[in-house]
């Protein structure tokens, strides 16, 4: 069970931080276009060694088969995610955050041990890591955190940004966790789903600073980014599938067009509902969030099924019902979202036109 919360979990992640960088990306100024590198760098680095992680998972050979792409994909992360901080510091510079030369130097010093220690010979990338070593390259990364938490929560000028210190200082006690204490007791490897889940908020809280109104023109920016996540998508379908020579109908296949559908088509026929009938768009502002939340956990599972069937080897894994039931709860809860936004949109036209 564990195991397919995991692979949901995973990918309703990379989707949805993917689709938060897309959306940023439309944004103007420097602000946002660097909170999507941001973004972009997080989501694209994790994938590396998210991705092995869930085909392992979703294959006959598990995660054991997957060893040296599982080593491999945590070397990519490893930089992403110390590049990450590097361009979070550059992001709290442009916010107004108070930065002076002593810290820029200290913080750079640290990003450079970083590497080096990412560097060495003896991490083994590809195969075993010594436990030393994985201590080792994550104290200058613990220090770069620490330093950073640290500066934002006593910046007085930034307050709003406070409650992100408090995200990566969970997200780095988490990591943490896993570091010293997984080798010897597995179970401590959970601590990761909570880890990714302060970078999520992390992602969320500097969007909605970037992006504080909920007005027309997001309906708009959303659809762009539903057809553009859902381009990416039919770029992953046709690649995964040729990779494994795999030509029989697989669920991969639908994710593509439910994201331009669902999200794109959507979206873009709201913003034209609202912007002719010029609606009161607050009224579904709650509800249109939990629907796109809802339609990535509904494109998340269309793509466990699809990598499941092409991955699998006729080997049963999971049973139907298992899958049907996640897959399920995604259905419900896009439908019920669809409806009330359909609702309210249709009560709003009735106000708009009893005016």
């Amino acid at each position: 069970m564990y195991k397919i919360i995991e692979v949901y979990f995973d990918l309703f992640y990379l989707l949805l931080v993917m689709g938060f960088s897309i959306r940023l990306l439309l944004e103007r100024g420097k602000r946002p276009r660097v909170l999507a590198i941001m973004s972009f760098l997080l989501v694209i680095g994790d994938a590396f060694h998210l991705l092995p992680r869930i085909y392992g998972h979703l294959s006959a050979g598990g995660l054991e088969a997957n060893r040296v792409y599982l080593s491999y994909g945590m070397m990519v992360t490893s930089f992403t995610m110390t590049i990450f901080y590097m361009i979070f510091y550059y992001y709290y510079k442009l916010s107004g955050g108070k930065t002076n030369r002593f810290r820029n130097l200290t913080l750079f010093l640290f990003f450079i041990l970083r590497i080096i220690f990412l560097l060495l010979p003896a991490n083994n990338w590809g195969g075993v890591s010594p436990y030393y070593m994985s201590i080792l390259r994550n104290v200058p990364f613990l220090i770069m955190g620490i330093l950073l938490i640290t500066w934002i929560y006593k910046d007085k000028n930034l307050s709003y940004m406070k409650n992100i210190s408090y995200l990566i200082a969970g997200s780095f006690f988490f990591y943490s966790l896993v570091i010293v204490f997984s080798e010897d007791l597995p179970i401590f490897g959970a601590f990761m789903l909570p880890k990714t889940v302060c970078y999520i908020l992390i992602v969320y809280h500097l969007y909605k600073i970037e992006v504080p109104e909920f007005e027309n023109q997001e309906l708009f920016k959303s659809a762009i980014s539903s057809l553009i996540l859902s381009m990416i998508l039919g770029v992953f379908y046709r690649e995964f599938t040729k990779l494994f020579s795999y030509q029989a109908f697989t669920s991969l296949s639908l994710a593509h067009g439910h994201t331009l559908i669902l999200g794109f088509l959507f979206s873009f026929i709201l913003y034209i509902l609202y912007r002719i009938e010029d609606l009161n768009i607050e009224k579904i502002k709650k509800i249109y969030g939990i629907y796109i939340i809802s339609l990535v956990y509904f494109i998340s599972s269309f793509i466990v099924r699809g990598i499941y069937q092409i991955t699998a080897s006729s080997v049963k894994i999971y049973s139907e019902e298992l899958l049907a039931g996640f897959a399920g709860i995604g259905h419900i809860i896009l439908a019920v979202s669809l409806i009330s936004i359909l609702i309210k949109s249709c009560n709003n036209l009735q106000k708009n036109v009893a005016k």
